[in-house]
């Protein structure tokens, strides 16, 4: 499993790897900056409860220090095209299937996006040039998965679903896009 978890983890036993996933590198909680990893939606980050900040990336059960400070969009493609190549050479030659499971937190607050992805795009709402260019990094991310599936001669055999959960922002954290001719959105 690749991405954001959001399943519980208060406890080993609600980790990912204790679900049934042999292996893990993500988040656990609601969201968190795509750069730092500090959980940014949680009571946890409020200087209320005396905690502070606490940084929110995970490989399988302890935290991946190695990867504190690395762009989350980036290192989970690559994470999953390795998981893809590992597979490949060792299991698939045996016939054995592969489950991956990605959750991508691109296209989640903080709207952030290396400038290359909002570079792209010239909207007048420098909002929505940031939503583009993280949607742009999900195209770029399947483009990628999709090939390393095709090099490791398993595409034909693979059933891939992509699907959202929320569309654009259209209020709340801002609006960064619009979901037309449908209704409604994140944050509505």
């Amino acid at each position: 499993m690749v991405g954001k978890w959001h399943q519980g983890f208060y406890a080993p036993q609600y980790l990912p790897t204790s679900r049934g996933f042999d292996s893990y590198l993500g988040f656990l909680s609601g969201c968190e900056d795509h750069l730092s990893q500090i959980n940014c939606c949680g009571p946890c980050n409020q200087t209320e409860y005396g905690i502070g900040k606490v940084v929110d990336i995970f490989g399988d059960d302890s935290p991946a220090y190695d990867s504190h400070g690395l762009w989350n969009g980036h290192n989970f493609a690559q994470r999953a095209v390795d998981v893809i190549a590992n597979h490949s050479t060792a299991e698939a030659a045996e016939g054995a299937p592969l489950f991956l499971y990605m959750a991508l937190h691109n296209t989640h607050a903080p709207f952030q996006i290396p400038a290359q992805y909002s570079a792209q795009y010239n909207y007048s709402l420098p909002l929505q040039n940031t939503w583009a260019g993280m949607v742009s990094q999900v195209d770029e991310t399947l483009a990628n998965v999709t090939a390393a599936l095709k090099s490791a001669a398993m595409w034909d055999e693979t059933l891939l679903v992509m699907a959202g959960d929320n569309g654009s922002p259209v209020c709340g954290w801002g609006a960064a896009g619009s979901n037309a001719p449908l209704r409604g959105g994140k944050a509505r």
